[in-house]
């Protein structure tokens, strides 16, 4: 499965079926989905990597019957292939645009299980109320390519 945005993604047993994983119901601790973390893979060979799929924390709602059909669902949290790099000289996050894809893809299974999701601790006190935030918005659109080759892409035309 493939997502373009950050954001919490759900799925249902029709959508395990839909994607040819047989009929519900599936046994839920089988249940698994595995990726890769956000951003482009290092263009030199010698630099670090992962070297396998690794598997996301997943939280699977069943009714607590051991069994995924029906309404049930899982959540996971899918990031988009563009990243975020925190730059030391500016100290700032400067986006850095996947070149080759505007999707993560994600793996599904229901045979080989996967990470879950913990119960968090519970907090003692009062909550912290947040007045306020910092939200960086970023717009570029890769639209050309001046010699329809490569990674260099040039955004909106301005006459």
């Amino acid at each position: 499965m493939a997502v373009s945005e950050d954001g919490i993604y759900s799925l249902t047993a029709a959508d395990l079926e839909s994607l040819g994983f047989g009929s519900a119901p599936f046994i839920s601790a089988q249940l698994g989905i595995y990726g890769r973390t956000a951003g482009v893979l290092p263009e030199r060979n010698s630099s670090l990597r992962e070297v396998d799929l690794l598997p996301l924390h997943i939280l699977v709602e069943d009714g607590g019957d051991g069994a995924f059909s029906g309404a049930d669902r899982i959540y996971f949290y899918g990031q988009s292939p563009h990243a975020w790099v925190y730059n030391m000289v500016t100290e700032r996050f400067d986006p850095m645009h996947h070149p080759y894809s505007d999707q993560q893809v994600y793996f599904v299974t229901t045979t080989e299980g996967g990470a879950r999701l913990s119960t968090p601790p519970v907090l003692a006190g009062p909550a912290m109320e947040v007045s306020r935030y910092t939200y960086v918005a970023h717009h570029e659109e890769e639209l050309q390519n001046l010699v329809g080759s490569g990674r260099q892409w040039f955004g909106e035309h301005f006459d």
